[in-house]
């Protein structure tokens, strides 16, 4: 698809790839872009032109595949301490699932002790690419969602990581 975001939208969240390490969002381009991504984009006032559209449908049962694990992971994560080492613990089983997910499927590379090379991952058997572009594509749209309800509010945003934030909006969360 092809867009153009308004002169006045200070974040537009539609992705753009310039290599395998360089993700920018820049206000008109080019793009493949998820569900929820149109739906912030045309929130957000975006006019997007469509090459190609697609529509892949889940059963309910595939809706959440690994629902019930993160559910439990995260509960167990709450009974722990922020920063304890049993908290940090289960993050990083949660983490590993989504990293599961996505394993094999860019150019990322482990070293091989065998041929004492780097080579390619390959996929395993969580690998899903269907998922980890969902996954991927609705985290980043919350998070653009946040960042242009705060530029509408005339907030600044200072720094933004996968999960979170920094503004300059006192009490955001009210």
């Amino acid at each position: 698809a092809s867009f153009k975001f308004p002169d006045n939208v200070k974040y537009p969240s539609i992705p753009c790839y310039v290599n395998e390490t360089t993700t920018v969002y820049p206000l008109s381009g080019e793009c493949v872009l998820t569900g929820s991504e149109y739906l912030l984009a045309k929130q957000q006032e975006c006019e997007i032109i469509f090459e190609d559209c697609y529509h892949v449908p889940f059963s309910k049962e595939s809706v959440k595949p690994f629902g019930d694990i993160i559910k439990n992971i995260q509960k167990l994560r709450r009974d722990h301490p922020k920063g304890s080492i049993s908290n940090l613990f289960y993050k990083e089983m949660g983490n590993s699932i989504y990293g599961n997910i996505v394993k094999g499927m860019g150019d990322k590379r482990k070293f091989d002790i065998k041929t004492k090379d780097s080579k390619r991952m390959d996929p395993g058997s969580l690998s899903n690419p269907l998922i980890a572009s969902w996954t991927t594509a609705f985290i980043r749209s919350i998070i653009g969602e946040c960042l242009h309800g705060i530029s509408l509010f005339n907030g600044k945003v200072v720094s933004v990581t996968s999960d979170g934030f920094i503004t300059d909006l006192p009490n955001l969360e009210e």
